[in-house]
């Protein structure tokens, strides 16, 4: 069993010897190896039980990290850097010509963001190499989002697990591809295009299904090992999230706000899980608003494969 450190320091030889180790950052907890290594990121995928095909996201501590491994193209991407990070986003970029191909998707990519977690920072800037750090669950399972959360089957294939507290933001976060001159969502996270387009003036467009792999983007994803099934209202009996009023102890009350919402998603289906329900009922959160449209990408993905196909 790897143990649980709160120190920094502990976790870096087993990142220098191409280990895993768990990491948390301000969405959700990562399986984080040495992003360079072929070696490591393998491990990540047999790991994790992921499709190769799934590239995965390249994490880095500093500004200049993000155009030494990628290019860019555009001066909106520079706006999007200076305001928004470190934080809760995640660019596609063309790759370097020096970045390996392991480190790449097909079309030559790479996704690279900077997370806004302290502990996550601080060891990003303790090492010279960028950190790919994909969600600490098996392949489409539910992601945690704090210690308490994580699955026992797969802390037994790491090294260490480097203990942050509950994630600040508790999803995962939007993928923004700006390799055009018009940037695409295309996983949507608590960075709206609104936002965007009011810090870089640019039209943002959602993109989905997307034709080619990208990380965040399979069709079925997030899910418990109970059936999750959206309904308009809860029933008295049934166990679930609600935003009205909780008619038994299984039925969680969830914030009404989209933010609140997200940061307790999935600490609130964890917990529904845990007690080995065939079933959690979701009451429909509100429709056709974009501060709720990653919460419905969640949920419809961790409902059904036929509904995620949807998506």
């Amino acid at each position: 069993m790897p143990f649980i450190t709160k120190t920094i320091k502990d976790v870096i030889p087993f990142l220098d010897n191409e280990d895993l180790v768990i990491i948390p950052t301000e969405t959700v907890y990562g399986l984080g190896c040495n992003a360079l290594s072929k070696n490591a990121t393998d491990k990540v995928f047999k790991t994790k039980k992921r499709p190769e095909s799934n590239p995965l996201i390249m994490h880095v501590g500093k500004i200049e990290q993000i155009g030494h491994y990628g290019v860019i193209k555009h001066d909106y991407i520079h706006t999007i850097i200076d305001k928004l990070m470190p934080g809760s986003i995640t660019l596609v970029l063309e790759a370097q010509d020096f970045v390996p191909e392991h480190a790449k998707t097909k079309s030559n990519s790479i996704a690279i963001r900077i997370p806004n977690h302290t502990k996550a920072l601080e060891l990003l800037r303790d090492i010279d190499y960028p950190i790919a750090a994909p969600s600490a669950n098996f392949y489409s399972k539910l992601s945690p989002t704090s210690v308490n959360e994580l699955d026992s089957s797969l802390i037994r294939k790491v090294g260490a697990i480097l203990d942050g507290g509950p994630c600040s933001i508790g999803i995962e976060s939007t993928i923004l591809d700006c390799r055009e001159n018009i940037p695409k969502i295309i996983r949507p996270g608590i960075i709206s295009a609104t936002l965007l387009k009011q810090i870089t003036g640019k039209k943002v467009q959602y993109v989905e299904n997307q034709l080619e792999t990208m990380p965040g983007c399979s069709r079925v994803h997030y899910t418990t090992k109970a059936k999750i099934k959206i309904v308009r209202q809860l029933e008295p009996g049934q166990p679930g999230l609600t935003r009205l009023n909780p008619q038994n102890s299984l039925q969680i009350l969830m914030p009404f706000n989209a933010l609140g919402y997200a940061q307790m998603l999935y600490k609130a289906l964890h917990y529904l899980d845990s007690i080995k329900l065939p079933v959690i009922y979701v009451e429909s959160p509100p429709e056709g608003e974009e501060e709720w449209k990653p919460i419905w990408n969640r949920l419809l993905r961790a409902a059904s494969e036929k509904e995620s196909e949807t998506l």
